[in-house]
C-alpha cells in the first residue's frame, strides 16, 4: 500500500479559530518536512477530507516518485510518536519548532490532538511536554548544497556547503559509490542519507550511510512556488524561503 495519507484531529470543544490555528501549524509542519526529508521536491498535498464537526483533516501528497512522499509520512509518524511518548524530535530545530508551535494549541479547549498515518492513530494529551534534545541528533533526509571539495585520504568522503546555514557539511560514501560522485564537484545537488545535526539550532554536520547524490540542473529562480501545500497561496502572502528564514533566525 502506498504510504502517501496522514491526518490530524483535535478533540474538545473546538472554536473556528483554533481549528484554522491548528490548520496553518499543520501546514508549517507539514511543509517543513517536505523540504528537509523530501528534499523540497515536487510534492503536492492535497485535502482528501475535512470533517468540521469532528475538527478533522486529512491530507494526500503526490509526486512523481512516491518514495519523497513515504519519507514525510514516516517523519510525521515519528513525530507523532516523540510527542505521544515524550521523546525527542530528530530532525531540525525549525521542525521543533513548527510541532511545539501546534502542540501550543492545546488547553481548556482543545484537550488532545491525534496524528493519523495509515491505520495508526498517535495521541498527544495536553499534559505532553517536548521533551529537550540532545547535543546531536541523527535522523534519515535530504540536504540541497554545493560540493566543495572531494577526499580519498583516509575515508571516502566530500564537503557540502548547505543552502540553509551556509556551512561545511561532511559527507562518507562507500567505494562501491565512486561513479556516483563522478562530476560532482563545484555543482549544486541533492544528498540523502543520515544526517547527524546539530540539535540547538537543527544545522546539519554531517551524513553517512549516503543512499543518492543527485545533480540539480537548471532549477529556475522562484522554483519553490510550485509546490502548494493545504493552503493555497495568494499574492501578498509571505514566500515559503521568507518564512522558514524568519523562523531559523528566530532561534
Amino acid at each position: 500500500m502506498e504510504k502517501n495519507r496522514i491526518g490530524l484531529t483535535l478533540n474538545g470543544d473546538i472554536p473556528l479559530a483554533l481549528f484554522a490555528e491548528a490548520m496553518q501549524h499543520f501546514s508549517d509542519l507539514i511543509g517543513l518536512l517536505s523540504h528537509e526529508v523530501g528534499g523540497g521536491s515536487d510534492i503536492e498535498w492535497q485535502i482528501s477530507e475535512l470533517e468540521a464537526g469532528s475538527a478533522s483533516a486529512t491530507i494526500v501528497g503526490y509526486s512523481p516518485d512516491h518514495l519523497l512522499v513515504e519519507r514525510v509520512v514516516g517523519a510525521y509518524e515519528i513525530i507523532g510518536r516523540a510527542l505521544a511518548t515524550q521523546a525527542p524530535i530528530p530532525y531540525s530545530a525549525l521542525v521543533v519548532k513548527a510541532a511545539k508551535a501546534l502542540m501550543g494549541i492545546l488547553g481548556e479547549k482543545v484537550t488532545s490532538i491525534d496524528f493519523h498515518i495509515l491505520d495508526q492513530n498517535l495521541h498527544i494529551s495536553k499534559s505532553t511536554d517536548i521533551t529537550e534534545r540532545p547535543v546531536t541528533m541523527a535522523a534519515y533526509g535530504t540536504i540541497t548544497g554545493v560540493v566543495e571539495t572531494v577526499s580519498k585520504r583516509q575515508t571516502l568522503r566530500f564537503t557540502l556547503y548547505d543552502d540553509l546555514f551556509h556551512k561545511a557539511v561532511k559527507c562518507y560514501f562507500e567505494k562501491s559509490q565512486r561513479e556516483m560522485m563522478l562530476g560532482v564537484w563545484d555543482k549544486k545537488v541533492t544528498v540523502t542519507g543520515k544526517i547527524l545535526r546539530d540539535a540547538s539550532i537543527g544545522r546539519p554536520l554531517e551524513i553517512r550511510e549516503i543512499e543518492k547524490v543527485e545533480i540539480i540542473i537548471d532549477q529556475p529562480r522562484g522554483d519553490y512556488r510550485r509546490a502548494r501545500g493545504i493552503l493555497p497561496w495568494k499574492e501578498g502572502d509571505e514566500p515559503a524561503e521568507k518564512t522558514i528564514r524568519r523562523i531559523r533566525d528566530e532561534e
